[in-house]
């Protein structure tokens, strides 16, 4: 499921990066994504996203996703409500279905993923 989440036809473009201010440095770095659809996440979480609003990424998830997806590191620096969180929360909920699919979870087993909060602020 994780392999497929990016069609390459639908990649942003170098001269687009640079037009939306995106910086990004290393080697092999995936190409960033124009939107959520795109992806090829479950239609469930495709509806979920949009019923908050979020039909669109912004730009730290525009190519934090991608990243994440294929299993890489990243250092993200972003505004705040820039929705960071969700560049590492949307991959951690894909890769849990993915397992459960492979091999039920069963009851006890995990964690599968640990959120930090990154601010005092935005942990009241």
């Amino acid at each position: 499921m994780i392999e497929r989440l990016l069609d390459r036809k639908m990649l942003m473009s170098v001269r687009e990066l640079k037009q939306w201010h995106i910086i990004v440095d290393g080697e092999d770095i995936p190409p960033p994504i124009k939107n959520f659809k795109d992806m090829k996440f479950l239609e469930l979480v495709l509806k979920k996203l949009k019923d908050k609003g979020m039909v669109q990424p912004t730009l730290i998830q525009v190519q934090g996703l991608s990243v994440i997806l294929v299993g890489r590191d990243m250092v993200g620096i972003a505004f705040t409500v820039s929705r960071k969180t969700l560049v590492f929360v949307l991959p951690m909920i894909m890769i849990a279905l993915q397992e459960e699919m492979m091999m039920p979870i069963l009851i006890g087993e995990g964690p599968f993923g640990l959120i930090v909060y990154p601010s005092r602020e935005l942990a009241k």
